[in-house]
């Protein structure tokens, strides 16, 4: 359980960088800022998602298999 809350929190701090990163450049080119977006809005849903105990269960089952 520690290890989704430490992977929450640093999915959230992820998606707040690349947002800032992104709003504050703004001589960025729009396809590079484009892609930060999607970037900070896939993090967002990961650290969402993580909260959830069934996309927890399904993480460990899913790294369990993995090995």
């Amino acid at each position: 359980m520690k290890r989704f809350t430490l992977f929450t929190f640093l999915y959230l701090a992820l998606g707040v960088c690349l947002t800032a990163i992104s709003l504050g450049y703004q001589n960025l080119p729009s396809g590079l800022q484009t892609n930060l977006f999607i970037n900070a809005g896939a993090s967002y849903l990961v650290c969402l998602f993580s909260t959830f105990p069934c996309w927890q269960e399904t993480a460990i089952r899913w790294r369990l298999n993995q090995w």
